[in-house]
């Protein structure tokens, strides 16, 4: 079975993310359901499809970075 990303974070929270298809963004955490983390600018995304999140203070997976 494979391992699932830490999803859980207080809404409001400043986030990193990191999709399996390699794009990265930061956002805000809204809510988190069975199936779906809610962001506040990205909406809906499926657990599925995250292979990392992290809050922002922690060094982020090269944003801004060439």
């Amino acid at each position: 079975m494979p391992k699932s990303p830490h999803t859980s974070f207080k809404k409001g929270t400043h986030v990193f993310v990191k999709l399996k298809d390699g794009s990265k963004f930061e956002d805000q955490f809204e809510d988190k359901k069975t199936k779906f983390v809610v962001l506040r600018k990205s909406g809906k995304i499926p657990i599925k499809d995250i292979k990392a999140m992290t809050f922002k203070n922690l060094k982020p997976f090269g944003l801004g970075q060439p």
